[in-house]
C-alpha cells in the first residue's frame, strides 16, 4: 500500500504550489507581475499551472506516477514535484514548464520542502510496513539534483517544513498503525542533517504542519478519534515543546482538522477541517474570528505573501476556493483536473510567455461534470489551459480564422464564447432549451445552435453575439454541420418524426435542410434510425450522418438531398468527422467503444480501431494526421494516427469529456 492511502481513506490528492511572478523594472521597486498555482493531479501524472489573474489554465506538466508534494526553489527557477508511485521527484523547470531532471530518492515518498537559500530539498520517504519500521528524509542537493544523505526518523514520515531561518527541518512522523496512532516531530539540524530531537505533538494522527514568520512556533493538524487529542497542536521551537492547542471554533466532534496555514503576519491561522469549512484564528486574541464555508474535503490551504488572499484544495470537488482575508469570505472558485490536495507558496524570477494561438495547432474539449474546455497542443499533446464555461457543455465549433471558440452549454440554456488567443469567455448568449451542438458557417458570420428540448435551430450573428433568429425543426436535434459553401446547414433530428417512416413498425430518421439566406428549412432526407451527428465533406457533394439506432452510417447527396446508402459500422454510432481530403469518414461507436473508419471512394468500412468507453466527439487534425476521440466514460481522448489508423497515445485529465473541436 503506497503512502498516505490509510490515513486518507482513499481521499483525492492533488498539490497546488503557488508561485508569485516579480519584476524589477526601473524607476520603480519589485512588484507582483503575475501569480501562478501549480496543481498536481495524481491520477493523471500531471501538474496544472493556473494564472490566479484570470482563473485559468496556462500549461500542464507531464511528471511521475501519483505525484503528491511540491516545492519551489527561492529563486522561483525550479519546481520539486515527488511521485508517490515512482519513488522519485520530478524537477520542473519554470521558464519552460518542463521537467528538466528527476531524482530518485526513498520509498513511498509524499512531503518535500526547500531550505531557504535554495541549496537542499528536503523529501520525506514512508516505508511499507511490514517491511521496514523505520522512515527517512531524503536530502537533494539543488546544484546537482542528486540525493546527498538519508536521515532516519521515525515511522511514516509525511509532512515536512523548514524554518525561516533556515537551521532547522521539521518532519511529522506517524506510524498509521490505527485511528489513535501518536504523532511526533522529529526535529534536524540542516547543518549536521542529524536529528536533534523528537517533540510529542500531544495529538492522534498528525500530517500537516506549518512554522510561523520567525520561526518561534509550529502548528500540526492532528485528526485523532472523538475520545483522543485532535485540533491544531502549538509547539514552541525555542524548548522544543507542546504548549496548548488552538480553538476550534466549537466544532462538531466529528469534524476534523485537515491542514494549516500561517499568514504572513504572523497573526492569524487558517485550518482547513473536514467538515468543509476554514477557520481563521486571531493569534492575539487567540479566538476564532470567522468561520468560512468552502469546497468539498479540504485538504490544502497556503496564504498569499501580501496575506490578502487564501487558496484553499479541495478534493471532494476538484476545486479551489479563493478568501479574501478583509471579508472571510470566498470571492471565487476555480474549477481543477481530477484529485487535488497540497499548497506551497514561493517566488519565481520568470514565467513564460504564452505562445500565441496557432491555426491547427490546439484543440479544445468540453467536459460535461466539471463545466469545463481543455485547451490542448496538438504537437505536444500537452494541456495548455483549461476555460470556464457554462453548465454542462456539449458542442463545440471554431471560427475559421481561429479567433473564436463556441461552446454549447446544455445545462444553462446558452452558448459561451471563447476568446481562443487568451482562453477567456468573452460573451454568454441565450439560445433555446438544452442545447446541443453548434457549427460555423465558413465565412464565420453565423453560428447555427440546435436547441435539443425546444426543438429548433438558434443564429447567431458573430459580430455582436446576439441570436437573431430560430428556426423550427423536427424532433431533438443534436448534429448539425455547414456545406463548404455556407449556403446549407445539414441538421440530425435524433427522434421518430412522424411523417416519415418506411413501414408500420420500421421507424426512420430525420435530416433536415436550411437554407441559410432565409434561415428555412427547404428539404428534409430519410436517414437511419435515431441520427445523431453529422459531417460535410470538403468538396461539399456528400453529407455523412451516424445513426445511433441501427448501427449506420447514412450517405446523402447534396445535390439531390437524398440518402443513397447506409453504411453498416460499430454499435450505437455518434459522432463522425470527414479528412480534409475527404478520402476518409472516421465514426465514434459509443456502444461498443470502437473507432469505424470508412472509405469514401466505394463508402465501406474497412478497419475498427478500439478507443476508450462510450466515444462521442470526434475531429480530425487541420492536416488530416490525427484524430480525436472524447470518451466521456473513461475520462480520456484517444489520439489516432490516420495513416496507421492505431491509436498512439491517450490523454488524460478530462472530465466527462464530449466535443472535439480543432483551431483551423
Amino acid at each position: 500500500m503506497k503512502m498516505k492511502e490509510k490515513s486518507y481513506l482513499k481521499l483525492l490528492a492533488v498539490t497546488a504550489l503557488f508561485l508569485f511572478l516579480i519584476s524589477s523594472p526601473s524607476a520603480q521597486s519589485t512588484y507582483f507581475k503575475g501569480q501562478y498555482i501549480y496543481v498536481t493531479n495524481h491520477q493523471d501524472n500531471n501538474v496544472y499551472v493556473i494564472d490566479t489573474a484570470t482563473n485559468s489554465i496556462t500549461a500542464s506538466v507531464k511528471v511521475g506516477n501519483h505525484p503528491w508534494g511540491v516545492a519551489v526553489t527561492p529563486d522561483g527557477t525550479k519546481v520539486y514535484v515527488t511521485n508517490n508511485w515512482n519513488d522519485n521527484v520530478s524537477v520542473i523547470d519554470t521558464a519552460t514548464n518542463n521537467v528538466t531532471a528527476t531524482v530518485t530518492v526513498g520509498t513511498q515518498i509524499g512531503g518535500v520542502a526547500v531550505t531557504p537559500d535554495g541549496t537542499k530539498v528536503y523529501v520525506t520517504n514512508s516505508s511499507m510496513k511490514g517491511l521496514d519500521d523505520s522512515g527517512n528524509v531524503s536530502v537533494i542537493d539543488i546544484a546537482t539534483n542528486t540525493v546527498i544523505t538519508n536521515i532516519l526518523v521515525e515511522k511514516d514520515p509525511t509532512g515536512v517544513a523548514v524554518s525561516p531561518d533556515g537551521t532547522k527541518v521539521y518532519v511529522i512522523t506517524n506510524s498509521f498503525s490505527g485511528i489513535d496512532d501518536p504523532g511526533n516531530v522529529s526535529v534536524i539540524d540542516t547543518a549536521t542533517n542529524k536529528v536533534l530531537s523528537t517533540i510529542d505533538v500531544q495529538g492522534k494522527n498528525p500530517e500537516k504542519i506549518a512554522v510561523n514568520k520567525d520561526g518561534t512556533q509550529l502548528y500540526v493538524a492532528t485528526s485523532g478519534s472523538m475520545d483522543t487529542g485532535y485540533g491544531v497542536s502549538v509547539i514552541d521551537t525555542a524548548i522544543n515543546s507542546y504548549t496548548g492547542q488552538l480553538p476550534d471554533g466549537e466544532k462538531d466532534i466529528s469534524s476534523r482538522p485537515t491542514n494549516v496555514a500561517v499568514n504572513p503576519a504572523g497573526t492569524k491561522v487558517y485550518t482547513t477541517w473536514s467538515d468543509d469549512t476554514v477557520t481563521v484564528t486571531d493569534l492575539d486574541t487567540n479566538t476564532v474570528q470567522a468561520t468560512v464555508r468552502v469546497g468539498q474535503s479540504p485538504q490544502e490551504i497556503e496564504v498569499t505573501p501580501d496575506g490578502t488572499k487564501v487558496y484553499v484544495v479541495n478534493s471532494g470537488n476538484s476545486t479551489v476556493s479563493v478568501i479574501d482575508t478583509s471579508t472571510n469570505t470566498v470571492t471565487t472558485t476555480v474549477n481543477l483536473g481530477r484529485e487535488p490536495i497540497d499548497v506551497f507558496m514561493g517566488n519565481i524570477g520568470a514565467m513564460p510567455t504564452p505562445a500565441p494561438t496557432l491555426r491547427g495547432q490546439y484543440t479544445y474539449v468540453t467536459n460535461g461534470m466539471d463545466n469545463t474546455v481543455t485547451v490542448f497542443n496538438t504537437t505536444t499533446n500537452n494541456i495548455t489551459a483549461k476555460v470556464n464555461v457554462g453548465s454542462f457543455p456539449q458542442g463545440i465549433a471554431a471560427t475559421p480564422d481561429g479567433s473564436k471558440i463556441y461552446v454549447t452549454n446544455y445545462g444553462s440554456e446558452n452558448v459561451s464564447v471563447i476568446d481562443a488567443a487568451k482562453n477567456q469567455v468573452i460573451a454568454t448568449v441565450s439560445v433555446g432549451y438544452t442545447p446541443h451542438e453548434v457549427a460555423v458557417t465558413p465565412d464565420g458570420s453565423t453560428v447555427y445552435v440546435t436547441n435539443y428540448g425546444s426543438n429548433n435551430v438558434s443564429v447567431i450573428n458573430t459580430t455582436n453575439n446576439i441570436a437573431y433568429a430560430s428556426v423550427p425543426i423536427g424532433g431533438q436535434p443534436e448534429g448539425i454541420a455547414v456545406t463548404p459553401n455556407g449556403s446549407t446547414v445539414y441538421v440530425a433530428n435524433s427522434i421518430y418524426n412522424s411523417i416519415y417512416k418506411y413501414t408500420s413498425k420500421e421507424f426512420t430518421g430525420v435530416v433536415s435542410v436550411i437554407n441559410t439566406t432565409n434561415n428555412t428549412i427547404y428539404a428534409n432526407v430519410i436517414v437511419g434510425s435515431s441520427p445523431r451527428r453529422v459531417a460535410v465533406t470538403p468538396d461539399g457533394s456528400t453529407v455523412y450522418v451516424a445513426n445511433s439506432g441501427d448501427n449506420t452510417v447514412s450517405v446523402i447527396d447534396t445535390i439531390n438531398n437524398t440518402a443513397y446508402k447506409n453504411i453498416t459500422v460499430g454499435s450505437s454510432p455518434e459522432g463522425v468527422a470527414v479528412t480534409p481530403d475527404g478520402s476518409t469518414v472516421y465514426v465514434a461507436n459509443s456502444g461498443d467503444n470502437t473507432v469505424s473508419v470508412i472509405n469514401t471512394i466505394n463508402n465501406t468500412a474497412y478497419v475498427s480501431v478500439p478507443v476508450g468507453g462510450q466515444p462521442e466527439g470526434i475531429a480530425v487534425t487541420p492536416d488530416g494526421s490525427t484524430v480525436y476521440v472524447a470518451n466521456p466514460f473513461y475520462n480520456t481522448v484517444s489520439v489516432i494516427n490516420t495513416s496507421t489508423n492505431s491509436i498512439t497515445t491517450t490523454l488524460h485529465g478530462f472530465d466527462q469529456p464530449y466535443g472535439v473541436s480543432h483551431i483551423r
